[in-house]
C-alpha cells in the first residue's frame, strides 16, 4: 500500500528553510530525506477546523511528545497550492527559493496534524473510502505511462498432510505424554513404527491468483482455508510437523528465489498483539519495519516520465506518495491512511489490551491485525477471516477499500470470510470454494451458481450466495437445495463436486492456466515485485526501531519495575537491619562466616531479583514469533534492545542494594572496594536477567521455563562454594564449580572484602594464618585481589554468552503447541465420509432416493420466504432445543437406507416434542407447561402469578405499538413458523405422546429505563467529562438515557456500529461490570433486580470464549449442567446434555479437547458453539448473547441462530448483540434495539415481515436513501445511521427517535412492565447457588482431577524434574548424610536440606502460577454466571494438588534419602518424608495465593521472588537463629521455610548424641548439642514445627479464597 507530507508553518506566520534543501541529481533521488516540501504561506492562511476525531486517550500519558498533536486546533487548508512550489517538490532538481510567502517542510519530521492533513487531502473525503484517492493515482499513472509491478500466484498439486493420534491416545494425559515421548524416541531409532494415523489437510489443490482480481475464499470449518492461505504465504514450508508437497510460484519463480514472507502479507485469524502498545503505535511499528518497498523506485520512474511529458502531478497525491516513501521514520502518513481505511480513528490512541488489560474491542483488534500486515508495501495479500467481530457495514467498507486497491494498483488478493453479506459478496471478482481439503470451485463469481445448477442444486430466493455455497456441501444442509426434479436426491460428497468442477469447461481452462503459469520463469520485470532481500531495514535502522518500541514497553511496564525496586528496597532494609553494624564482629571464624554469609546472600538476592524477566520474556514471545516469521526483524534486533535497556535498571537496582548493605552492615570503608562490590552486584543482576531471559526463550511456556530455571538455579547455588565448600564437592561435579558464573562472582565479592587490611589479623586459634585467609581456606576461595577481576571478566563473558544463546534460541526455536493435531476417532470417520462419500466402516455412498421423493423436492426452492425461514426459526417448546429438519430430510424415507431412517426418526422426535399449534399460530395458554425454573425454585404465589400472565397476545402486524399491559409471550403472527408445521405434522403432534423431556422454567421479562453508565475520565484526557451526583471525579459517559425491555418469547437483537455500547449495555443489565457507575432502573417481572437471584435465572454467552483448555466439550457442558441445574437427576441431565450436543452439532467433538485459542484444540467457531452450549444446559429464563455468531461461518451461524430461535420459542427471554447478520439471521429476530456511537438509542421495536416496519421507519427520515432490492436491511440500516451519514444528512437519529410516537409507545410498555402485577412477589431462593457448598466442592474437585490428568506440560514435567532434582542433589551430596565429624560437614548436610527444600518448593510455587492464572480467567466467567462459591473453587483447586504432591514427595524422598545416605531409620525416613510433603504443600498453596492477589503472572512472580529471598535469608542457615537480633527475631518465626529446615535437620541430627565433633576452639560436642548451640534446632520441636507448617498451608488457602472473593482483576 502507498503512503504522504505538508508544509511546516511557523507559529509567527512564516519560516524559512525548515528542512534545508540542496541540489540533487536523479541518481541520488531520495524523497524527503534531504529535501523539503514548500507551500505558499499566503494561501496557507485560510484555516479550517478539522473534524474532531473521537480518539481514545487511554494511553495519552504514555504517548510520545508531538508538537503537532492537538486534535482540536485549526488545521491549515491547502486547496490552492502554488504550482511552482509543487513542481519544485516533485523534481528535487533545484534548490527551493523561499520567500516570505513560502515555508518548507522536512518530510522526516511531520507532526501529527500535518500527517492527518496529508491523508485528509489525499482521500478527499472524511468517509472510510479510498476510491477517489486511488482513482486520481490511477489517472496519474495512466498519464505517465508507468507499468505497475504485479504478482501472479500459481499453485499446482498442493498437498498438505500430517499425522494425528486418535481415540484415547489423542488426549494429552500424563501417561500418554510419557508413552508418546518413549515411542517417538524409539521411532527415531527405527525400533518401532509410528502409531499415528495420516490426516489430509489439502488434497491436490491447484489454482491461479491473478493481479487486479479480488478472490473470495469460502468453505465450511475444517475445509483447509487457513492452511491454504498460510502455505501460499510461505508459512508452512519449514514446519516439520507438516508434510507439504506441490508447486507454488510467484510470477513463475519458486520460493527459493525470493522471500515470500516479504512479498506477500498474511493476516492471521488469531489476534496477537502487544497489549501495552496503542493502535497507532502498533501500526507505526509495522509500517516502519516493513519498509517502503518499491515506492522510491516507483516515484523516480513516475517523476522522470512526467518530466519528459510535461505532466503536472496532482499535489494531494504527490504529497502523500512522497511522505509515504520516506523510509525508517518512526511515524508515517501511511499509518494514518490505514487507520482511516479500517475505521480505527476512534481508538487510535487506546491500548490494544488483552484479557487482563482494558483495551480495544474484539472487532477493533481484528482490524489492527489486518492493518499491521497490510500497512507495509506488499501488493499480494492473503487475508484470513478479517471480518470476525465487525459489523456488516464496517466489513463492507473495508472490503471495498481492498477491492479498490486490487483493481487500481493491480494487487493480488485472496480473502477468506465466514459470513459475507450479499453486498460484500458482490465486491469480489472470483470465488475459490473449498470443502474438506478439496477445491470445489474456482472461477468468476458469475459462473458459480450455473455450475451448481448443472449439478442439481439451486439458490433459493432471498438466500445469500455465500451462505448457499458454504452449506451446499454439508451433509445436513445439502438436501434443501436439491432442485432437479428429473433425478432422485442422494448425498453428493465433496470429492464428486471437486471431480465435477475439474471436468467442467471452466475447470479445464483453469488447469491449462495453471500449467502455463507454473512453467519456466521469465525475466523479472523492472522494478521487480518479488522481494529478494530478507529484511526491509538495515541493521542500524531495524535496531533503532526495536529499541524505541522496547523503550515504550518498558515505560508501560513501569509498575512492574517500580514494584520490583520497592521490594528490593524492603529486602535490603531487612538484610541491613539483620546484619546491622553493631552486631557484626571480627573476632573468630564464626564472625567471619557471618560476613561470608552476607556476601553470599547479596549475590543470591540479585539472582532472585532477575527472576521476573522470564515471565516478561515469555509474555512477549507470541507476538515476536509472528513478527519474526513475517521477517519484520532478525532475532538479534529483538533481543539486544532488551539487554541494553535493562542496563540502567540494573544500575539502579544494584546501586540501591549495594549501598544499603555495604554501609549499614559495615564492610571495609574504602570507596574503591565499595565500587567493586557495586560492580559485582551489577554483574550478578545482569547475569540473572540474561539467564532467565534465556530460560524463557528455551522453555517458551511458563511451566517448562520455571522448572528449567529452578533446576539451573539449584546448580548455581549448590556449586557456588558456600553451601557446599569446594573441598566437599564431588570430583564429578567440580567442572560445574569452575564453569558456572555464581562462584566467580561470590569469590570476587569475598576476595574484595577479605583481602582488606582489617582482615589481615592473626587467627587466634592458628596465629600463623590471618583471619581472612582462614575463612577463605575453609570455603576453598582464592583470597587474592587479582581474582576479583578474574571473576568480573568471567561474569562479563557469561553475560555475552547468555545473550548469544538467547538470540540463537529466539532464532531457531518455534512456539510450543503448534505440533500435530488431535482428532477424535468419530470426527475422523465422519470427515472421510463427507469427503469421499464412504460411510464410517468404508461402505459405499448412499443409494439414490426414490423418484417420488425427488419430484417433490424442488418445491422447497419456490416456497414463500417464511416457509424457508422456518428452518432457522423452527423450535420445540420443550426444554430441549430440537433439531429442525431440512426440507430435504422430510422426504428421505427410502426403506433400508440407514441415513433416511435416522432422518425420519429425527423428524418424528422433533414433531412429537412440539405442542399443538393452532391455525392462527398462537400457543394456547392452557397447553403451556410452566413450572418453577429447574435451577431456581420460585415462591408458589409468585409462580402462580407468572402462569396467569403468560397468555399470549399477538401484536398487530402492521403497527409497532404494543398494549401497555402485555407481559407474556408477544410475537407477530409471522414469527410462529408458518410452513414448518403442516396440518399433518400438527395432527402427528396431537396424536402422539411427547417423546422429549420438558425441563421446567419460569418465563421472565426484563425492563430497564433511563440507564446511564459512566467511568472515570482517563488521566491526561483533554475531554472535560461530566459531573455525576455522588461521584467526585469527572465522568466519561458511555451509555446515555437508554430504556428498553426484553420479553419472553421475543428474540431481541441489540445492534450498532463498533463503539456503540452494545456489550457495555449487556454487561450493565446482566450485572457483569466490575467498575464504573450505573444509574437507572432495572426490573425483572416488575420487581427490582436482585443480582444474586438474577444469576440463578439468567445465562450470559460472552463474546470471548473462555474455557478450561484441558476439558473436553462434553465435560464442559456436564460441568455447567451439574452445578446449575437443580432438581434434575443424573439420567435426565445426561440426556439433556446429549441433546444440546446434537443441537449445536458438537456431538462428533464431544471427546475433543477445548485447547488454547490459536494453538490447539477447537476452532474459533467450535469454541463459540461451546460457549453457547454451556449456557443453554443451565436452562435459564433470560439469556444474554454477546456476538453469538462472531467468528462463525454462515452455516455455523445458522445453526447457532436456529438454536437461539428454538430457545426463544420455549418462552425464554433472549437478547443478542450481533455484528454481521445475514438476511435470514437478521429477519429471524422479532425486535431490534439499535444504538448509535456514544451509547444512545436510535430505534427500539419490531422489525416486521421482511424488516418492513424497520425500513419504513428509517425511510421516513428526510434524505435517507431507500433500501435497494436484494440488499441486507441490517447493512443498510447501519450505513444510513453511521457517523458519516449523520454529517451528510444533518440529522441526529437519537433525537428523531426520542421525538417519535414509537418511542412514546415503547416507554409506555416499559413502564407497564416495570410495575409488578398485584399480589406478585419477586423470585426468591433458599440459597444463592443451585448446589450446596459441599456438592460444589465435589463437582469442582472432579473437574480438577480430570484437568490435572490432561496437563502433561505441568504434571509430567514436574514429576520428571523432581526425579532430576533428586538425582542431582543425591549425586552432589553422595553418601554425605552420615559424615558428621566436623562443622564443615554438618554445614554441608544442612545446606543440602535447605537448598533442596527451597528450590523444589519454589519450583512448585512457580510452575503452579501459570496454571492457576489460566484457570482464574475461567473462574471469573463461571463465578459471574453463578456456578459456585469462591470457597468451593479455592478448596477444589488446592485439594487436587495433594495426591500429586504425595507422589512427588515419594519420588523425591526415596531418591534423596538413600543417595545422600541419611541414617537408615524408619522413623527418621517418615519424618523426612512428612516434612518434604508439608514443604511442597505450603509452597504450592503460596504460589496459588500470589496469583489470586496479583493482576497477572508477572506481578505474582515479583511477590514470590521477593519472599523467596527473605525466606532464604531468615531460614536460619545464612544467619543462625542465635545470631538474629532480638528486634527481628519475629521475622524468623513467621518464616515458613524456617520450620521446614528445622524439622528436616532436627529429624536427622537432633537426637544424635553419640557422635562428637570439634569446635574451632577444640571443644568436643555431640551433633545434637552442636545444632542446638549453633542453629537453635531441637528434636523436641519437630511436632510443633509440623503443626506450624500445616497452619501456613491452611493460611495460604484461606487468603487465596478471600482474594478470589474480593479481588477481580478482569476489568469490564
Amino acid at each position: 500500500m502507498l503512503s504522504a507530507p505538508l508544509a511546516k508553518r511557523s507559529r509567527k506566520g512564516t519560516k524559512e528553510g525548515v528542512g534545508a534543501s540542496s541540489s540533487m541529481g536523479d541518481d541520488n533521488f531520495r524523497p524527503a530525506l534531504n529535501q523539503g516540501f514548500a507551500y505558499d504561506g499566503a494561501i496557507l492562511k485560510g484555516a479550517h477546523t478539522r473534524r474532531r476525531l473521537a480518539m481514545g486517550r487511554d494511553a495519552a500519558l504514555e504517548s510520545e511528545p508531538d508538537e503537532e498533536r492537538d486534535p482540536e486546533g485549526p488545521v491549515t487548508d491547502y486547496d490552492e497550492l502554488v504550482r511552482a512550489a509543487v513542481q519544485h517538490a516533485s523534481t528535487f532538481k533545484h534548490p527551493m527559493h523561499v520567500d516570505d510567502h513560502v515555508t518548507m517542510l522536512d518530510l522526516r519530521k511531520l507532526g501529527r496534524t500535518k500527517r492527518q492533513l496529508i491523508v485528509d487531502k489525499a482521500l478527499q473525503t472524511s468517509d472510510q473510502n479510498n476510491e477517489l484517492f486511488l482513482q486520481k493515482l490511477q489517472e496519474r499513472i495512466r498519464r505517465a505511462g508507468v507499468k505497475l509491478p504485479t504478482v501472479t500466484v500459481c499453485f499446482k498439486g498442493l498437498n498438505v498432510s500430517t499425522t494425528v493420534y486418535v481415540g484415547s491416545r489423542a488426549l494429552p494425559s500424563t501417561l500418554n505424554a510419557y508413552r508418546n515421548f518413549i515411542e517417538d524416541f524409539l521411532i527415531r531409532l527405527r525400533i518401532m513404527k509410528g502409531l499415528k494415523q495420516p490426516f489430509t489437510i489439502l488434497d491436490s489443490v491447484s489454482g491461479v491468483l491473478r493481479p487486479g482480481r479480488l478472490t473470495l475464499l469460502l468453505g465450511p470449518p475444517g475445509a483447509g482455508k487457513t492452511t491454504l492461505l498460510r502455505t501460499l504465504a510461505g508459512k508452512y514450508q519449514k514446519d516439520t510437523s507438516l508434510k507439504v508437497s506441490g508447486d507454488i510460484t510467484y510470477n513463475g519463480e519458486p520460493f527459493a528465489n525470493f522471500y515470500p514472507q516479504r512479498t506477500a502479507a498474511y493476516v492471521d485469524q488469531v489476534d496477537l498483539h502487544t497489549a501495552e502498545l496503542t493502535v497507532r503505535e502498533t501500526l507505526d511499528f509495522g509500517a516502519r519495519v516493513q519498509g517502503t518497498g518499491l515506492k522510491a523506485g516507483f516515484l523516480r520512474q513516475l517523476r522522470d516520465l512526467e518530466a519528459k511529458g510535461g505532466i503536472h502531478p496532482d499535489p494531494d497525491v504527490d504529497a502523500y506518495l512522497k511522505a509515504s516513501a520516506v523510509e525508517g521514520t518512526r511515524r508515517n502518513p501511511v499509518t494514518q491512511y490505514m487507520i482511516r481505511i479500517l475505521g480505527l480513528e476512534v481508538c487510535q490512541d487506546t491500548l490494544v489490551g488483552n484479557d487482563m488489560v482494558r483495551g480495544i474491542s474484539g472487532g477493533q483488534k481484528k482490524r489492527v491485525t489486518t492493518g499491521e500486515m497490510v500497512v507495509g508495501p506488499k501488493n499480494t495479500l492473503f487475508l484470513d477471516e478479517i471480518s470476525t467481530g465487525l459489523d456488516s457495514s464496517t466489513t463492507f467498507l473495508i472490503v471495498r477499500c481492498i477491492r479498490n486497491f486490487a483493481h487500481t494498483l493491480q494487487g493480488t488478493v485472496l480473502m477468506a470470510l465466514l459470513q459475507p453479506a450479499p453486498e460484500v459478496y458482490e465486491l469480489f471478482d472470483d470465488i475459490l470454494l473449498m470443502a474438506e481439503s478439496h477445491v470445489v470451485y474456482h472461477g468468476p463469481k458469475e459462473a458459480v451458481l450455473p455450475f451448481f445448477e448443472r449439478l442439481g442444486f439451486r439458490l433459493p430466493p432471498r438466500k445469500g450466495i455465500g451462505d448457499f455455497l458454504q452449506e451446499v456441501t454439508s451433509k445436513k444442509d445439502q438436501a434443501q437445495y436439491w432442485a432437479d426434479a428429473s433425478k432422485p436426491y442422494r448425498f453428493m460428497p465433496v470429492k464428486e463436486f471437486a471431480d465435477a468442477f475439474a471436468a467442467s469447461p471452466l475447470g479445464r481452462r483453469r488447469a491449462e492456466e495453471v500449467e502455463k503459469c507454473c512453467g519456466p520463469p521469465k525475466e523479472p520485470p523492472t522494478p521487480d515485485p518479488l522481494v529478494r532481500t530478507k529484511y526491509a531495514l538495515g541493521p542500524l535502522a531495524v535496531f533503532r526501531a526495536c529499541f524505541q518500541r522496547e523503550w515504550v514497553l518498558m515505560r508501560r511496564h513501569s509498575f512492574v519495575y517500580i514494584f520490583r525496586t520497592i521490594m528490593n528496597f524492603v529486602n535490603g532494609f531487612i538484610a541491613s537491619m539483620l546484619f546491622i553494624r553493631p552486631t557484626m564482629h571480627r573476632n573468630n571464624l564464626g564472625d567471619s562466616n557471618l560476613y561470608a554469609g552476607v556476601l553470599f546472600y547479596s549475590q543470591v538476592h540479585m539472582l532472585f531479583d532477575g527472576f521476573t524477566e522470564m515471565a516478561i520474556q515469555i509474555d512477549s514471545l507470541p507476538v515476536f514469533y509472528r513478527q519474526r516469521d513475517s521477517l519484520f526483524f532478525p532475532s538479534w534486533a529483538f533481543a539486544l534492545p532488551v539487554t541494553l535497556l535493562r542496563l540502567p535498571y540494573s544500575l539502579v537496582e544494584s546501586a540501591l542494594w549495594s549501598a544499603m548493605l555495604y554501609w549499614i552492615i559495615g564492610f571495609d570503608p574504602d570507596a574503591g572496594r565499595y565500587f567493586t562490590f557495586f560492580l559485582v552486584c551489577f554483574l550478578t543482576h545482569q547475569t540473572a536477567i540474561n539467564l532467565f531471559r534465556l530460560m524463557g526463550a528455551i522453555g517458551r511456556s511458563l511451566v517448562v521455563a520455571y522448572v528449567i530455571a529452578w533446576l539451573l538455579f539449584l546448580l548455581l547455588i549448590l556449586l557456588c562454594g558456600f553451601v557446599l565448600a569446594r573441598p566437599q564437592i564431588p570430583p564429578w561435579f567440580i567442572g560445574g564449580y569452575w564453569a558456572l558464573p555464581l562462584q566467580w562472582l561470590i569469590s570476587s565479592a569475598e576476595a574484595n572484602e577479605f583481602t582488606s587490611p582489617r582482615w589481615q589479623v592473626p587467627y587466634k586459634f592458628h596465629p600463623e594464618v590471618t583471619l581472612g585467609n582462614a575463612v577463605a581456606s575453609e570455603f576453598g576461595w582464592r583470597n587474592h585481589r587479582v581474582f576479583v577481576w578474574v571473576g568480573v571478566a568471567v561474569a562479563c563473558g557469561w553475560i555475552c554468552l547468555l545473550n548469544v544463546l538467547t538470540i540463537l534460541a529466539l532464532k531457531v526455536l518455534n512456539p510450543r503447541g503448534s505440533s500435530n493435531p488431535i482428532v477424535p476417532e468419530e470426527q475422523l470417520a465422519d470427515r472421510e465420509h463427507l469427503r469421499m462419500g464412504a460411510s464410517a466402516n468404508g461402505a459405499a455412498a448412499e443409494e439414490p432416493l426414490p423418484v417420488a421423493a425427488a419430484t417433490e423436492l424442488p418445491a422447497e426452492v419456490d416456497r414463500p420466504q417464511e416457509e424457508r425461514k422456518a428452518r432457522l426459526r423452527g423450535a420445540s417448546t420443550d426444554g430441549f432445543p430440537s433439531v429442525t429438519p431440512t426440507s430435504g430430510q422430510e422426504y428421505m424415507s427410502a426403506p433400508g437406507d440407514e441415513e433416511s431412517k435416522h432422518a425420519q426418526h429425527e423428524l418424528e422426535r422433533f414433531y412429537s416434542a412440539r405442542p399443538s399449534i393452532t391455525p392462527d399460530d398462537e400457543v394456547p395458554a392452557a397447553e403451556v407447561e410452566l413450572t418453577p425454573h429447574a435451577g431456581a425454585h420460585a415462591a408458589p404465589e409468585a409462580m402462580a402469578e407468572t402462569v396467569a400472565e403468560t397468555a399470549p397476545e399477538a401484536a398487530p402486524e402492521a403497527a409497532p405499538a404494543m398494549k401497555p399491559d402485555q407481559r407474556g409471550w408477544e410475537r407477530e403472527t409471522t414469527r410462529m413458523l408458518p410452513g414448518t408445521v403442516s396440518p399433518e405434522s400438527a395432527q402427528l403432534q396431537r396424536s402422539e405422546k411427547s417423546k422429549g423431556m420438558v425441563l421446567p422454567f419460569c418465563p421472565l421479562n426484563l425492563a430497564f429505563s433511563h440507564m446511564y453508565y459512566s467511568v472515570d475520565l482517563p488521566p491526561g484526557s483533554e475531554a472535560k467529562g461530566e459531573a455525576v451526583e455522588g461521584v467526585a471525579r469527572p465522568q466519561l459517559v458511555l451509555l446515555t438515557d437508554i430504556s428498553g425491555c426484553f420479553r419472553p418469547g421475543v428474540l431481541t437483537c441489540l445492534m450498532g456500529v463498533s463503539g456503540a455500547g452494545k456489550t457495555t449495555l449487556m454487561d450493565v443489565l446482566a450485572g457483569r461490570k466490575t467498575g464504573g457507575h450505573v444509574r437507572g432502573t432495572i426490573t425483572v417481572d416488575g420487581h427490582p433486580k436482585d443480582q444474586a437471584t438474577f444469576n440463578r435465572v439468567s445465562g450470559y454467552v460472552e463474546q470471548f470464549d473462555i474455557h478450561s483448555p484441558a476439558s473436553t466439550v462434553k465435560e464442559a457442558l456436564n460441568f455447567s449442567a451439574e452445578l446449575r441445574l437443580e432438581g434434575v437427576d443424573a439420567k435426565q441431565r445426561k440426556a439433556f446434555v446429549g441433546e444440546v450436543l446434537e443441537l449445536m452439532e458438537l456431538a462428533p467433538l464431544a471427546s475433543a479437547l477445548v485447547g488454547v485459542p490459536g494453538v490447539s484444540g477447537l476452532s474459533v467457531e467450535q469454541r463459540k458453539r461451546l460457549t453457547i452450549g454451556v449456557e443453554l444446559v443451565a436452562n435459564p429464563s433470560i439469556i444474554f448473547m454477546d456476538e453469538p455468531t462472531s467468528g462463525l461461518d454462515a452455516r455455523a451461524a445458522a445453526i447457532v441462530m436456529r438454536t437461539v430461535r428454538n430457545t426463544v420459542n420455549t418462552g425464554r427471554t433472549v437478547v443478542c448483540t450481533i455484528h454481521q447478520p445475514s438476511i435470514d439471521i437478521f429477519e429471524a429476530f422479532d425486535e431490534l434495539h439499535l444504538l448509535k456511537r456514544g451509547g444512545k438509542t436510535i430505534y427500539a421495536g419490531p422489525t416486521g415481515t421482511d424488516s418492513a416496519q424497520l425500513v419504513s421507519y428509517f425511510e421516513a427520515v428526510p434524505g435517507v436513501p431507500p433500501l435497494q432490492p436484494g440488499m441486507n436491511p441490517a447493512t443498510w440500516m447501519l450505513e444510513i445511521t453511521a457517523f458519516a451519514s449523520k454529517e451528510r444528512l444533518g440529522v441526529d437519529f437519537a433525537d428523531i427517535w426520542a421525538q417519535s410516537g414509537l418511542a412514546r409507545q415503547r416507554q409506555e410498555l416499559i413502564e407497564s412492565l416495570q410495575h409488578p402485577a398485584p399480589g406478585s412477589e419477586p423470585l426468591k431462593f433458599s440459597s444463592k447457588y443451585a448446589r450446596s457448598i459441599p456438592q460444589q466442592f465435589l463437582i469442582i474437585l472432579k473437574k480438577f482431577f480430570t484437568l490435572y490428568n490432561r496437563m502433561p506440560e505441568y504434571n509430567a514435567v514436574r514429576f520428571f524434574f523432581t526425579c532430576v532434582f533428586g538425582l542431582l542433589i543425591g549425586a552432589i551430596y553422595w553418601r554425605k548424610g552420615q559424615k558428621r565429624h566436623s562443622t564443615i560437614t554438618i554445614q554441608g548436610v544442612l545446606g543440602a536440606l535447605l537448598t533442596s527444600s527451597i528450590f523444589l518448593g519454589t519450583s512448585n510455587a512457580s510452575t503452579v502460577q501459570p496454571v492457576a492464572d489460566t484457570e482464574r480467567s475461567v473462574f471469573y466467567r463461571e463465578r459471574a454466571a453463578g456456578y459456585y462459591a469462591e470457597l468451593a473453587w479455592a478448596a477444589g483447586e488446592m485439594v487436587v494438588e495433594l495426591p500429586y504432591l504425595l507422589l512427588q514427595t515419594c519420588l523425591y524422598s526415596v531418591i534423596t534419602y538413600f543417595m545422600i545416605w541419611f541414617e537408615i531409620n524408619a522413623a527418621k525416613f517418615w519424618i523426612y518424608w512428612a516434612f518434604t510433603f508439608m514443604t511442597l504443600t505450603f509452597f504450592t498453596m503460596y504460589g496459588m495465593m500470589t496469583v489470586a492477589i496479583s493482576p497477572n503472572v508477572q506481578v505474582s512472580a515479583i511477590i514470590s521472588s521477593a519472599c523467596y529471598s527473605s525466606w532464604f535469608l531468615l531460614a536460619g542457615f545464612v544467619v543462625p537463629r542465635p545470631r538474629i537480633p532480638g528486634w527481628l527475631i519475629w521475622m524468623h518465626w513467621i518464616d515458613p521455610l524456617n520450620y521446614s529446615v528445622e524439622g528436616l535437620i532436627a529429624s536427622q541430627l537432633g537426637n544424635v548424641h553419640d557422635e562428637y565433633l570439634a569446635l574451632e576452639d577444640g571443644m568436643l560436642v555431640s551433633c545434637a548439642e552442636y545444632i542446638r548451640i549453633q542453629y537453635g534446632y531441637k528434636w523436641s520441636f519437630i511436632g510443633p514445627a509440623a503443626a506450624v507448617l500445616v497452619g501456613f498451608s491452611v493460611l495460604f488457602m484461606c487468603i487465596n479464597a478471600f482474594a478470589l472473593k474480593r479481588f477481580n482483576f478482569q476489568q469490564r
